[in-house]
C-alpha cells in the first residue's frame, strides 16, 4: 500500500497476493462481524461473567492472532474459578443431604442446583465463597 492507500501498481501483476490480503481482510472482518452480533444477541450486564468468558476463551483460541501467553492465563483462571465453585457445590450438596428436607417435607424445594446457579450469578466473585454459601443456604429454604 502507498501513503494514499492504494495498492502500489507493482503488486497489481500479483493475483495470488492480492487474493492473500482480500481473505485476510475478510476474515478480520468475519471475526469482528461474530463478536458484534454475539454482543447484540444479549446485553452484557445480563449475562454470567464466567460463562462469558468460557465463550470468548473458545473464540479467542480460533483466531489467528491470538496472543498464546493469555488464551494459557485465561484457561487457568477459568479453571481455578471452576475448582471454587465446584468445592462450594460439593460442601453445600452434603450439607442439603445430611439436612434432608427435600424428603421430610413434600413442599420442600429440593433444587439445589437452580439456586445453587442463581447464587453463583448473584456473586460474581469466586473467593466470596460464604456468600454463595449463604445466599444459597436462604434460597432453599
Amino acid at each position: 500500500m502507498d501513503d494514499v492507500g492504494n495498492i502500489k501498481s507493482s503488486l497489481n501483476q500479483d493475483f495470488k497476493g492480492l487474493l492473500n490480503l482480500y481473505e485476510k481482510e475478510n476474515n478480520d472482518h468475519q471475526y469482528l462481524s461474530m463478536l458484534v452480533d454475539h454482543a447484540l444477541e444479549l446485553p452484557l450486564h445480563w449475562r454470567m461473567p464466567r460463562l462469558e468468558a468460557r465463550w470468548f476463551i473458545a473464540e479467542y483460541e480460533k483466531s489467528k492472532d491470538k496472543n498464546p501467553i493469555i488464551l494459557d492465563l485465561a484457561i487457568l483462571d477459568y479453571n481455578k474459578v471452576q475448582s471454587i465453585h465446584q468445592e462450594d457445590l460439593r460442601y453445600v450438596s452434603t450439607w442439603w443431604k445430611e439436612l434432608g428436607l427435600g424428603k421430610r417435607f413434600s413442599f420442600a424445594r429440593d433444587r439445589l442446583m437452580e439456586n445453587f446457579l442463581w447464587t453463583v450469578g448473584m456473586v460474581i466473585a469466586p473467593e466470596d465463597g460464604k456468600k454463595v454459601e449463604y445466599f444459597l443456604k436462604w434460597s432453599m429454604r
